[in-house]
């Protein structure tokens, strides 16, 4: 699955789990709130720009506190913004991408992943034997199946794996970090995290009979001003000001 696929798609359905009943018929409205606010933040947008090393490149303490501050806050559409910056933690800088060290670094990776060839997997494999990596993805997954995913799969999960490929082969061969596979630690982690702290609002706003009001009469709506707001106030108490 794609970058898009795990913003909104896969965010609403794991959203959806922990909320179950437990909000009646708005359920729907939030867990779809919640979404939307994720896969607005790679929209092209003021607030992609104002705010871009902060949304796709945080470290997991900064993208915790503005998770927990839109959790206080008690907004869905915010807080699927902060479930953004949490799960791109995973996908950029628990991948090795900073931002202020080599910003375009995740870019070029991508790039090179679009550009590659038949010639170029190729050249992967005579390198690297596929029964070889196989073998290698297997000491790590003993209970997938590798054998069943297509030269151009398996090399993205070797490469998945910093245990195992180096930076260099992400260069060569390009890699696209925000690709979801549902059996690595990474990805598990990345659901876990998100289901986390879904609950964690889900029990903030249960517990506030004002959240609970605005959410029934569906008064939450996807708002950029309010959206800039939240994030501009919690940088500056980030920094101090």
């Amino acid at each position: 699955m794609a970058q898009q696929d795990v913003h909104y798609y896969l965010t609403k359905s794991w959203v959806s789990e922990v909320i179950g009943n437990r909000l009646g018929s708005a359920g729907a409205y939030v867990a779809k709130l919640i979404a939307s606010g994720n896969r607005f933040a790679d929209a092209y947008s003021l607030f992609n720009f104002a705010f871009y090393p902060f949304l796709h490149f945080a470290d997991w303490k900064t993208a915790r506190r503005f998770v927990e501050r839109a959790i206080r806050v008690g907004d869905p559409y915010i807080f699927g913004a902060t479930l953004h910056q949490v799960q791109d933690c995973f996908t950029h800088w628990g991948e090795g991408y900073r931002f202020l060290v080599d910003g375009i670094a995740h870019y070029r990776h991508y790039v090179q992943y679009c550009l590659r060839t038949a010639q170029s997997i190729a050249e992967f494999y005579i390198r690297r034997p596929r029964a070889l990596v196989e073998s290698m993805l297997s000491a790590l997954y003993p209970d997938v199946s590798f054998g069943e995913f297509t030269d151009t799969e398996l090399l993205d999960l070797y490469l998945r794996e910093g245990r195992l490929a180096t930076w260099e082969e992400r260069q060569r061969y390009g890699y696209f970090s925000d690709r979801y596979y549902n059996h690595t630690n990474r990805d598990q982690a990345m659901k876990r995290w998100t289901q986390y702290l879904t609950q964690r609002f889900l029990e903030r706003v249960l517990g506030d009979e004002r959240l609970m009001g605005k959410i029934f009469r569906c008064d939450f709506q996807p708002n950029m001003v309010s959206l800039m707001g939240f994030f501009a106030a919690t940088l500056l108490s980030l920094l101090g000001l």
